[in-house]
């Protein structure tokens, strides 16, 4: 996985000089980074045909994954008979950050299978084509949370065993966090 930050920047908020522990303070940045993935939805580096699976054609499709590159969305279905099919009277719209998606004007879902995954939408998603590009773009807000994730994981090791987290950290990790989780509308 792409971090939101590198590597260098990781260490060099954590003000190490050696290379001893490269690949720990790696594996929280990844760590961190999934997280941030999972409850926001951003990603650093950009995955082209991302899958989203659906049950059903909603009123409204949400995407959510952030950024979208809604010029590659494309909609996939399974018709009545369960055949696969492919959807393209459709337009997309951005509210709070999070690309949306109905049929066009004049136009009505297809009639669909309802189950798990029976409906798809694959789009390219993230903020830049390589990790360093992604981590560039990403939110300020994001960045700075990982580096903090890390930072804390890093000088408490034990803790998060014990499951103890300084009341000051979770507030400003609260903060940080916030503006930029995934909100249903």
């Amino acid at each position: 996985m792409a971090g939101f930050i590198s590597l260098a920047d990781a260490k060099a908020h954590l003000r190490v000089l050696h290379d001893d522990e490269d690949s720990t303070i790696q594996s929280m940045i990844d760590a961190a980074s999934e997280l941030i993935e999972l409850e926001s939805g951003y990603v650093a580096e950009e995955r082209e045909a991302e899958e989203i699976a659906f049950d059903r054609f909603d009123r409204v499709l949400e995407l959510r994954k952030r950024p979208v590159d809604t010029e590659t969305i494309a909609i996939g279905y399974l018709d009545a008979n369960g055949e696969a099919q492919s959807f393209t009277d459709f337009r997309t719209f951005t509210k709070l950050d999070t690309v949306r998606i109905v049929p066009a004007v004049g136009h009505v879902w297809p009639r669909a299978l309802c189950g798990q995954g029976a409906v798809t939408v694959t789009a390219t998603v993230g903020f830049g084509a390589t990790a360093e590009a992604g981590a560039a773009q990403a939110p300020e807000t994001v960045k700075h949370l990982v580096r903090l994730l890390v930072n804390y994981w890093f000088d408490n090791r034990g803790a998060a065993e014990s499951g103890s987290v300084d009341p000051d950290l979770r507030n400003a990790i609260r903060m940080l966090f916030e503006p930029n989780r995934l909100r249903r509308v």
